[in-house]
């Protein structure tokens, strides 16, 4: 978690897992849980220039399901806020579904819409930037003594599963030690009164 990555905010802190790419790509991940006491927190994929506190950078997004619905916010000059394009679409956790793509000066965002069963474009921007990119998922939005928590599965870069431990991690969130990442292995069980 952390306070920025959102529509307000010139500076951006936040938790990021992240790939390094070049060229052309196509990325997608589902969030099937988010839960926080801070009614902004926002998980899902971002690109951005560089990991600088007001790079510029393209997110797509799902809010929490009391708030709404998927949104992209995108900052184009690291001397403005950034700008958001929002869906009227509700977020409907555990289905929550987030894409990006780039062709090449061309970074589509969508969200993955149950009722078709397709993906729904949700903006496309000119982004030129063809030397390597930071790619990844994100979780942002937090309160001094709350932290949020999503959960992130089936991360697809160009049609390969990519496993969330390979990514690297920036956190520049001012908790100190109250951002974390979870690799858990769930298993079935049952409870019993014995």
């Amino acid at each position: 978690g952390g306070t920025g990555a959102v529509e307000w905010a010139y500076c951006d802190y936040f938790r990021y897992h992240y790939l390094k790419v070049a060229g052309d790509f196509d990325i997608s991940v589902k969030i099937p849980y988010l839960v926080s006491d801070f009614l902004f927190s926002i998980a899902g994929l971002m690109i951005r220039d560089s990991l600088t506190l007001s790079s510029n950078y393209i997110g797509m997004y799902s809010q929490l399901q009391r708030r709404g619905s998927y949104f992209c916010i995108f900052r184009q000059d690291a001397s403005i806020i950034p700008s958001l394009v929002h869906s009227y679409k509700k977020v409907e956790y555990p289905d929550v579904c987030v894409r990006i793509s780039r062709r090449n000066d061309t970074v589509t965002t969508y969200y993955w819409y149950k009722d078709f069963q397709d993906w729904l474009i949700m903006g496309q921007f000119f982004n030129q930037n063809q030397d390597s990119v930071y790619l990844g998922i994100t979780l942002t939005g937090a309160l001094k003594d709350s932290i949020p928590i999503a959960y992130f599965s089936d991360l697809v870069l160009d049609g390969d599963t990519i496993s969330l431990d390979k990514l690297s991690v920036f956190d520049n969130t001012t908790y100190n030690n109250s951002s974390f990442y979870f690799n858990e292995l769930h298993t079935n069980f049952e409870l019993s009164k014995d």
